[in-house]
């Protein structure tokens, strides 16, 4: 997505939430191309405050219809197809801070675990799911913030990162940074939401931010640098954090939820369309 597009949406966005908005920002093909013209679709993702919650629901109802509008008017404005399952992803403050506290993960064996994501159906079956996606979304987005408080999105794309990349480390005794980035690529869509339109932006971008990544979990322990890219995983504390998060998970006490119907933003989408 150009600058000019990009700064349209950025100030239709801030107009249509007004100070119940927190920030926005781009994630998915978009966020490191233009993407494939008809066929790739623009993650816009709007993380509100958790006194929306609080608005009456005409006014969320209208604040809903008037940002897939501009979903929409983007989309056609970059010659983009529109994501017609989630038109945009409009959450709270308050599911942010689940995501990054564990929200989506599952417990097997003693151990965190994914599920792989092979159909469309699976995200109407299971609500849990979409903390899975927004924790992605929140740490790879190519840092393409679009308005709001700049701060709050660089701070939770650190600990998205950080969350994700401890995950991955569970369990190893090694580790090397382009590893760690070949992991998630070749996971692919089904386990950390990477798709092959990403690249190579993705691997470029978040290559090198995931070298800040490392540097921050060295200084916190959690990895000790051996020697150039090469760190050794400091297990006894990796295994403190997973422990955290599942008691996390087990207790299910979350704060967040989903206040927006997205069975009838669908419907408002193919109504538009």
């Amino acid at each position: 997505m150009n600058a000019a597009a990009k700064s349209r949406l950025g100030n239709k966005v801030s107009r249509i939430f007004g100070n119940y908005m927190d920030y926005s920002f781009l994630a998915g093909t978009h966020a490191y191309s233009d993407g494939k013209p008809n066929k790739s679709d623009a993650d816009v993702v709007v993380v509100l405050q958790s006194s929306i919650q609080k608005a009456r629901p005409h006014e969320r109802e209208t604040m809903c219809q008037r940002f897939t509008d501009a979903y929409l008017e983007v989309h056609s404005q970059i010659n983009a197809k529109p994501d017609f399952l989630f038109p945009g992803e409009l959450v709270t403050t308050l599911q942010v801070e689940d995501a990054l506290r564990g929200r989506g993960l599952e417990v097997l064996d003693e151990g965190l675990s994914i599920t792989p994501i092979y159909s469309d159906s699976q995200w109407d079956q299971d609500s849990e799911l979409t903390y899975r996606a927004l924790r992605s979304m929140s740490a790879f987005n190519g840092g393409q913030f679009l308005a709001g408080n700049e701060r709050a999105f660089n701070k939770n794309r650190e600990i998205a990162w950080g969350e994700i990349a401890k995950y991955l480390l569970c369990g190893k005794e090694y580790v090397r940074i382009e590893s760690m980035l070949d992991d998630i690529v070749a996971g692919g869509k089904p386990y950390l939401g990477i798709a092959q339109t990403y690249e190579p932006g993705f691997s470029i971008i978040e290559g090198r931010y995931l070298e800040e990544v490392f540097s921050s979990l060295a200084k916190s322990k959690y990895i000790q640098e051996i020697s150039y890219s090469l760190c050794k995983v400091n297990k006894k504390k990796l295994r403190a954090w997973e422990i955290s998060r599942i008691d996390h998970i087990m207790a299910g006490e979350w704060r967040g939820s989903d206040i927006f119907n997205t069975k009838r933003r669908r419907d408002y989408v193919k109504q538009s369309m």
